[in-house]
This record gives C-alpha cells, structure tokens and sequence, in this order.
C-alpha cells in the first residue's frame, strides 16, 4: 500500500491518494488491487504538487476520507500491510478512520536495512524506494504516485523475501519481525 500526501510530517500530512495491490503466494495479485484518490479541499502544498502532480481540481471530487476508510478497511481484511516507510501509511490508515497494528506491519524499508544487516553489509545511506528497487534489479513504476509505489513496493517485498529464503528466514513472522516499522 502507498499513500501520496499533502506533506512528508504525518502527524500533519493528509492523504490525497491511495494505492495498493495484492500478494499470496509469491505473487502480485492484481485483480485484488485498486487505487483511489481522496478529496482534500483545502490548499495543497505545492511541494506535494510538484511531486504527486495531483492539484485541487483533481482530488475535489475525490470519495471522502471515512468512504476510502471503508474500501481499505475491506482490502485490508484479513491481510498483512506491507509499506515503504510503513510509519507513514499506518499514520495515512489513520486519518482514514483505520487503525493498524505494528505486529501486522512490514515494511520494505526496515526489512531491506535488516536484510544488509544479516548478509554483514554496512547500512546503506539511502533506503528510499526507487534505490532499494534498483538495488535489486527491479524497475520503478510510476514513482510518487500511489498505484506505482504500491507495485514497486510489492515488487520489493518479493525480491527481499527471496533473499531472506536464502538465509532461512522467509517465513512470514521472520518477515514481520525483520520488517518491523
């Protein structure tokens, strides 16, 4: 799942769209996936135009926060949330009446740390979520927009998962203790 907002600080951000996709079995599932805009009526930062290239008109008409709450919340059901930067969709879940427990949380920012960790690399200096991608061969759909990031972001879990496999640990508690926000 990925959010794009009105702002990187999510004890003030809003969300203005919202991105996700499926996984089960190693795959993306794309029939389980959906992307949604989210009405925001007031001023848009325009460091947040200038990165989501989502203005006013576009999010004005947009469902309402609690009717976006409600689609998450059902494809949500049931699920694990996998995020990149995992404290800032949970903060976004929030906003959009869902709260969302840490021990249900992986994120691919934290897991990709703990990954270079365990194979005795030193910490990388940038862990966002195009250079982790890259990384690890994998392309860079859309970037900052919500749908793009939530492909990538599954994309990466993926490939992580696969490499912690390797070591023994791709188990899904190994994947939520390692990704843990």
């Amino acid at each position: 799942m990925d959010f794009e907002t009105t702002g990187l600080n999510h004890r003030i951000a809003r969300p203005l769209s919202v991105g996700w996709v499926g996984i089960r079995k190693g795959g993306i599932v794309l029939s389980e996936a959906g992307y949604t805009r989210v009405r925001h009526r007031d001023a848009i930062p325009s460091e947040a135009i200038a990165i989501h290239r989502l203005v006013p008109e576009d999010v004005a008409e947009a469902p309402l926060v609690n009717v976006v709450g409600q689609r998450l919340s059902e494809a949500l059901d049931g699920a694990i949330l996998v995020a990149h930067g995992a404290h800032h969709e949970r903060a976004m879940l929030r906003r959009c009446g869902i709260r969302w427990a840490k021990r249900d949380t992986i994120d691919t920012m934290r897991l990709a740390w703990s990954l270079d960790r365990l194979e005795g690399r030193a910490p990388e200096r940038d862990y966002t979520l195009a250079k982790v991608a890259r990384r690890h061969g994998l392309p860079v759909r859309r970037a900052h927009h919500a749908f793009g990031d939530a492909l990538t972001a599954g994309a990466v879990l993926l490939a992580l998962a696969v490499r912690l496999e390797r070591l023994g640990r791709s188990r899904a508690i190994d994947l939520l203790k390692l990704g843990r926000p």
